[in-house]
């Protein structure tokens, strides 16, 4: 018996690859979402005032009217199924090394309803305006940013679609500012005054004209020193004290922040310092919410040249940060009267010497 080797038959294929390119149809699920999305810059709120007002204590404020605009402006018919506005406030606090999240409430969720949900609604050709209102307690905390807590408010627009197509939502952001009442007679913003004696060699004396400012504004502080002690320089700090408060009052947490504005050398022991408070920064105006109270203090750091040894002494008082009046903010603008140079009134001769960029330092 033969044994032969197994027959092994031998295929060859070649193989075509064809590369085929399909265009999607007009009527496709791309061109149809493309086409007739409505996009959130179509969708804007327009408030009638940027910020709003509260004056008084949280107990006594009567509130105030948040009125506006939504504006939807669509470039062919457009349905939507409803529109609504959600008036959001929000509380943030936290302390420690790795910013333990104490507080985080909502103070205000208010809902204001345009259309009724699960409409038929067609926004025609152009811009639609819906106006709305919303009641804005007088007992709400006003808005507030430090680094440790914030008090924020803000409008949602939320529109919704039909099918698949996406809802817009738009979102701007609320200031609420609080002042005291006009009608309070005990508040009382008149100049002020502070005197003390320093190892009774030296008697420091500083006045302002008010005790209450707004940040970016300049303080006047004029500054006298009678005594054997020579000034020889002084520097400035703004303090400022965040107390937070943790829910329901549990547990409360002090934290002090502090900017040296100026330092620079004297030469005089009466002078005029004037200080630009600094905006912008890490300072937000007085408050006192349930969660956050701000409240700021002004240091002056006094050198002495007492027999050749430099000695520092310091003072310290309470100075108010406020808020902007908003009657100021639309003031007209100044135009300087021009006057013929014979008729200038004679004024004084005084020694200006600059010795800082927040600071003139007047030699009478």
């Amino acid at each position: 018996m033969h044994l032969t080797e197994p027959f092994t038959p031998t295929l060859a294929l070649t193989i075509t690859y064809i590369s085929i390119q399909v265009r999607p149809k007009k009527t496709s699920y791309y061109n149809l979402y493309s086409s007739r999305i409505m996009k959130p810059t179509d969708c804007e709120i327009a408030l009638e005032k940027p910020v709003v007002l509260l004056y008084g204590s949280p107990i006594d404020a009567a509130g105030a009217a948040l009125r506006g605009t939504l504006i939807l402006d669509v470039k062919k018919e457009t349905k939507v199924k409803s529109i609504q506005l959600k008036l959001e406030g929000k509380v943030q606090v936290s302390w420690g090394t790795v910013q333990t999240r104490i507080v985080d409430d909502t103070v205000v969720n208010n809902t204001l309803t345009i259309i009724e949900p699960n409409s038929t609604y067609v926004l025609p050709v152009g811009q639609s305006a819906f106006e709305f209102e919303f009641r804005f307690p007088g007992h709400l905390p006003e808005t507030v940013w430090t680094h440790f807590g914030q008090v924020n408010y803000c409008i949602k627009a939320i529109i919704e679609r039909p099918y698949i197509l996406r809802d817009i939502r738009v979102k701007k952001a609320i200031v609420v500012k609080r002042f005291p009442n006009p009608n309070d007679t005990d508040i009382i913003d008149d100049s002020y005054s502070v005197n003390q004696v320093y190892k009774d060699v030296a008697s420091v004396n500083i006045q302002i004209p008010k005790r209450s400012y707004v940040l970016g504004e300049t303080v006047p502080f004029h500054i006298k020193v009678v005594g054997k002690a020579a000034i020889c320089r002084v520097a400035f700090r703004l303090i400022q004290n965040v107390n937070l408060c943790a829910a329901e009052a549990t547990s409360t947490k002090l934290i002090q922040q502090w900017r040296e504005i100026s330092n620079s050398a004297v030469n005089c022991q009466e002078f005029l310092l004037n200080i630009r408070l600094p905006k912008n920064d890490i300072f937000q105006p007085d408050c006192t919410t349930k969660y956050i109270q701000t409240s700021h203090e002004a240091m002056i750091i006094v050198s002495f040249d007492i027999g050749g040894k430099v000695e520092c002494g310091y003072v310290s008082f309470n100075i108010g940060i406020v808020h902007k009046n908003q009657e100021d903010e639309s003031l007209p603008v100044y135009t300087p009267i021009q006057i013929e140079s014979d008729t200038l009134p004679k004024l004084p001769s005084y020694k200006e010497v600059a010795v800082h960029s927040y600071q003139t330092c007047l030699i009478r």
